[in-house]
């Protein structure tokens, strides 16, 4: 799991291979090529890990697209057990309505 905060000056980058693909943190595109590549060798190990003649690495953009899914806090909450605290923002969401 990956978390970047406000003042990093990283970016997520998404990049894809061959039959993989990742999503690494890192300052630029070749950045991003490089930590991907050693991630997936590291995990796969060098003899499991395909690879193709090019490796395609996408900035992955802090803006909102048509594709983006906004999901409701309250229900990832309780979808992962938290009830007390999914109630307790559920609660909050319907004192900003009134």
């Amino acid at each position: 799991m990956l978390i970047k905060l406000e003042e990093e000056e990283e970016c997520f980058y998404l990049c894809s291979c061959s039959d993989w693909s990742t999503i690494v943190l890192a300052k630029n595109h070749n950045q991003a090529a490089s930590i991907a590549v050693k991630f997936v060798i590291d995990e796969l190990g060098q003899e499991g890990t395909n690879i193709s003649a090019a490796l395609r690495v996408k900035k992955i953009k802090e803006e909102l697209e048509n594709n983006d899914f906004l999901l409701r806090m309250d229900e990832i909450l309780s979808d992962i057990g938290l009830y007390k605290e999914s109630k307790a923002l559920r609660e909050i969401f319907n004192n900003d309505r009134d």
